[in-house]
């Protein structure tokens, strides 16, 4: 999940707009980028993925990235919205992904598995973020204007075609797995890995 993560920091920018947007898309985003710096750097976790979206890991990142939203800010209302925002990433992956809240808790129901309704999830997410956003006061910022859901969409549509050409052979058409990827029709057709995602 991509876009429905901005959903969720446009969306607090709305019903918190002292908040820098910047502030909760950083937030939004933090157990993405931890789980990058656990995987690439000399800290090497062999399991980047729990150590950045599992419990108890999540919380503390959340407490951790509030905690320094206090700091900079000395407000209490900050520092929760930027520790919810964070714990929203994790929420919205279970409903996307296969990740475990806890070690052999629950896993996500992997919506993303079946592209399509992944699309429609995270355009529903970021459109009804956009559509809140825009109801607040007359100015519109560049993150609220007309355009703005429609490139995110775009680009989410972009990232998950490059996703179904990763798939192995046998699952890599969009219908998959819901329809058998041999050839049919259109959702059944099987994508070819093409030089643009590699």
């Amino acid at each position: 999940m991509i876009i429905g993560h901005i959903g969720a920091a446009i969306g607090a920018r709305r019903r918190w707009p002292a908040i820098p947007v910047a502030a909760l898309l950083a937030a939004t985003f933090l157990p993405d980028l931890v789980r990058k710096l656990l995987e690439n750097t000399v800290f090497l976790s062999p399991d980047a993925d729990f150590h950045s979206h599992a419990l108890p890991w999540s919380l503390l990142l959340a407490v951790g990235a509030g905690g320094v939203a206090w700091l900079a800010t000395r407000s209490r209302v900050t520092a929760l919205v930027i520790c919810g925002v964070v714990l929203s990433h994790v929420a919205l992956d279970m409903i996307s992904g296969t990740k475990a809240l806890w070690a052999g808790g629950p896993t996500g129901f992997n919506v993303r598995a079946f592209a399509p309704l992944e699309l429609v999830v995270e355009s529903t997410l970021v459109i009804a973020a956009w559509r809140y956003l825009r109801q607040g006061s007359a100015s519109r910022p560049w993150y609220a204007s007309s355009w703005m859901p429609v490139a995110l969409v775009v680009l989410e549509a972009v990232l998950l075609a490059g996703s179904i050409s990763q798939r192995p052979y046998l699952s890599r058409c969009i219908g998959h797995p819901a329809l058998q990827c041999d050839g049919g029709m259109f959702l059944t057709r099987r994508w070819d890995t093409g030089p643009f995602w590699e």
